[in-house]
């Protein structure tokens, strides 16, 4: 998605700069959660039964750098307060990890989240927003 063509000021591109060295200085506690949930899924033989293949992810650095950017650049287009900060970052950005499920039949996502939810729950995760399915095909 192109950042739109907005004047961005030398403080601006400093907060983003910082934000963005906040993330790789933290990289190592989003990569352990990450590693976490990714045991407890590839462990639960309930769950694993309804999976093709699963991948997970970090973001990199230069993509985050992008979507704050695009970010900042729609906050100073509709006037409204860019508020993004160290301090909510890692809250505020919903995709500096990733784990994929796939699977190979529509009809299997109701048990996939059933079992999620299981693990989920096993495992004391918390939700902060709804899973979300996609259709690859």
């Amino acid at each position: 998605m192109p950042i739109p063509q907005i004047k961005i000021t030398k403080g601006e591109q400093l907060l983003i700069k910082n934000l963005v060295a906040h993330y790789v200085k933290n990289r190592s506690f989003i990569e352990v959660m990450l590693k976490q949930l990714s045991d407890a899924i590839l462990g639960s033989p309930k769950l694993m039964a309804y999976v093709h293949s699963t991948k997970a992810r970090l973001k990199d650095p230069e993509h985050l750098e992008d979507k704050l950017l695009r970010k900042l650049a729609d906050a100073k287009v509709k006037k409204r307060p860019f508020t993004i900060s160290e301090k909510n970052l890692l809250y505020k950005i919903n995709d500096l990890a990733g784990f994929r499920i796939l699977h190979l039949h529509t009809e299997q996502i109701i048990s996939i989240n059933r079992e999620l939810l299981a693990v989920f729950q096993e495992y004391r995760f918390r939700l902060f927003e709804k899973p979300k399915a996609r259709h690859l095909g």
